[in-house]
């Protein structure tokens, strides 16, 4: 009966009798594996840059030619311009790290693997994020480049603003990567693939580009829109009446935090 209760625990504490204890470190590198093993991943990854680095390519291209002088800060906008279509990928691969094992049932040995919830979600959320902040970040700075050397043929470039450029071609690498968690909690409430998309794209994406256009970016339903406040951190120079780029950074993460936090109650909760 001591054995048996013994090896309750180990299993409840995320260990096999004999067996070392699995802590974050190798949830992470298992998670990490996984992802690495989504087919979709190189697709997502690809859809994002060819977004971000291709209409920023089409916007510096169309560009008048008869533009003399332009300032740093206006390449930064228009390599950053892609970024509107190129966050769907991100959450999209987002949602499938989570919703790829309800599909299959792996999740059910995932969570023979690692019992503890709260570590599996912690790992998922660091692994997500790590690769968003990386590959946005890469992107971001690949995009600015690039458009950078189409417009320098034909114009003059004021280096104006140098630090702001950097935060806001930084931020770009930032916002995915909460983007990214936000999506991860969508994908753990939802549990669908199909259903948990349509929330993302809807989210992010569908409801507050019209809200954007219709009322402006400083009406407060467009202020306070969770992901269009976080936008900011990837702005030069923020229009009136709008939150501060850190500030509106802040507040969607602190959102991202609140759904994430209602991801793990009912990640807890629930049967796999």
């Amino acid at each position: 009966m001591t054995t048996s209760m013994t090896a309750a625990a180990d299993t409840r504490r995320g260990t096999t009798a004999g067996a070392r204890p699995s802590g974050l470190r190798h949830a992470v590198a298992s998670e990490l594996t996984k992802l690495r093993t989504l087919r979709s991943l190189p697709l997502t990854l690809l859809a994002m840059v060819v977004c971000v680095v291709g209409i920023g390519v089409l916007v510096a291209v169309l560009q008048p030619a008869n533009v003399s002088v332009v300032k740093r800060y206006e390449l930064v906008k228009t390599a950053l311009l892609g970024m509107m279509l190129g966050k769907t990928a991100i959450g999209l691969l987002a949602v499938l790290a989570v919703t790829s094992e309800y599909a299959t049932g792996a999740i059910r040995t995932t969570l023979a693997a690692v019992p503890s919830r709260g570590r599996l979600l912690a790992a998922k959320a660091v692994v997500v994020s790590g690769v968003s902040l990386l590959a946005g970040t890469v992107t971001s700075a690949a995009s600015f480049l690039i458009v950078s050397l189409i417009v320098g043929t034909r114009s003059r470039i004021v280096p104006t603003a140098g630090a702001t450029v950097v935060r806001a071609l930084l931020g770009g690498g930032l916002y995915l990567a909460v983007l990214s968690l936000f999506a991860l909690a969508i994908g753990v409430i939802v549990r669908h693939t199909a259903g948990a998309i349509t929330a993302v794209f809807a989210l992010t994406l569908i409801l507050p580009t019209p809200l954007w256009l219709m009322f402006g970016p400083s009406a407060w339903i467009a202020k306070w829109w969770p992901n269009l406040a976080g936008e900011n951190i990837m702005e030069v120079s923020v229009f009136p009446g709008t939150l501060s780029p850190w500030t509106g950074f802040a507040y969607f993460g602190a959102c991202t935090a609140a759904l994430l936090l209602l991801g793990y109650l009912r990640f807890s909760r629930t049967d796999a």
